[in-house]
């Protein structure tokens, strides 16, 4: 099941989505992510995806975290 739905959050992260195009691109970027990448062997990661999925996260507008941030 999709996490936003069962967190009750899938309206409030539609409304963000159109609301600013940097979250949009942001979460374009963040939801790609797994945590299996934790584990995976040092260098199968590039570190340019590295330093763009961090940027998505920490974005200071339309950052992906901030806006996880309003509801936990």
């Amino acid at each position: 099941a999709n996490l936003l739905v069962l967190a009750g959050l899938s309206k409030k992260f539609a409304a963000e989505k159109g609301k600013t195009s940097a979250f949009y691109l942001n979460w374009s970027v963040v939801e790609h992510w797994s945590e299996a990448k934790r584990y995976e062997p040092i260098g199968t990661n590039k570190k340019d995806d590295a330093e763009e999925f961090i940027s998505a996260l920490s974005d200071p507008e339309g950052g992906v975290l901030a806006w996880i941030k309003k509801y936990w």
